[in-house]
């Protein structure tokens, strides 16, 4: 699962009133919403869209009298779309399966021509690596693939998440 989490620091939320912490409760839920609306939006479509559907939205208070907000996607494979793949790893066979069947319903190869191009595909990958797709912001796309631990990533200039952070800032104040 990818979680994207970023943090603040400010005062302790138990000092802030409770009418000025719901105000701001409700924007940054308004504000996760649309994010999420747009992160749906930018995220390619395969098959059947498993990628794009796979986003999810979530809030919750917290111990302390704060409240925490998520966007998360279940995809396994959303980092290496949007970061791209480094060589030496090719296409799960599962990814083969959706590959032929992609194949077979937009292409319209024959059943072990559709396979033939997953398996392809999938030494290509091996073989040279993939760009990155970008999409969220966390690359540029067509950038070289690089690898991701979930401490490291950080959003580009000019992607998406930077321009939501931006706008979380300024709805703020």
């Amino acid at each position: 699962m990818f979680r994207f989490q970023s943090s603040t620091t400010g005062p302790d939320p138990s000092s802030v009133a409770p009418e000025t912490m719901r105000s701001l409760e409700v924007k940054v839920v308004e504000w996760s919403l649309g994010l999420e609306s747009e992160l749906v939006k930018a995220t390619p479509v395969g098959i059947g869209g498993n990628l794009r559907q796979a986003w999810s939205h979530g809030s919750a208070q917290t111990k302390d009298g704060g409240f925490v907000v998520e966007v998360t996607s279940s995809a396994k494979y959303l980092l290496p779309v949007e970061l791209g793949r480094l060589p030496g790893k090719g296409i799960s066979a599962e990814g083969q399966k959706s590959v032929a069947l992609w194949a077979k319903r937009k292409l319209g190869l024959p059943e072990r021509d559709a396979r033939s191009l997953g398996f392809m595909l999938s030494r290509k990958y091996q073989r040279e690596g993939r760009p990155a797709q970008g999409f969220i912001g966390l690359a540029g796309k067509g950038d070289k693939a690089k690898p991701a631990t979930g401490s490291d990533l950080q959003p580009v200039s000019g992607g998406l998440l930077a321009r939501e952070f931006k706008r979380l800032d300024s709805l703020l104040g």
